[in-house]
């Protein structure tokens, strides 16, 4: 299955026997700074994602890393290199960097 969402900016379904996928693409044409600003605001989420109904939270270099380590769900010792193979592999679903 795919994991290349059409450029449209909508939420785009793909379901297999086994696997139900849900994605998103869009090209973006604006400064690295403001596209940031956007991916960090949490709260402003539900304004342009239509795949989010409410996130809680800040969103911010590592602290999905640290969040999950402090729950006991990874080892403190994931870094980026092992986030982006899970990314890569469809069990993480983003990896945001600063």
């Amino acid at each position: 299955m795919s994991n290349q969402a059409p450029l449209t900016g909508k939420a785009h379904k793909q379901q297999s026997a086994m696997r139900l996928d849900y994605s998103a693409g869009i090209t973006v044409n604006a400064p690295v700074a403001r596209v940031w600003a956007l991916m960090t605001d949490a709260a402003g989420f539900v304004r342009w994602n239509s795949t989010v109904k409410s996130i809680e939270g800040t969103i911010a270099a590592g602290a999905w890393l640290e969040g999950m380590a402090d729950a006991g769900y990874i080892p403190d010792a994931v870094d980026y290199d092992v986030l982006h193979t899970l990314f890569e592999s469809g069990d993480a679903a983003m990896i945001m960097t600063g």
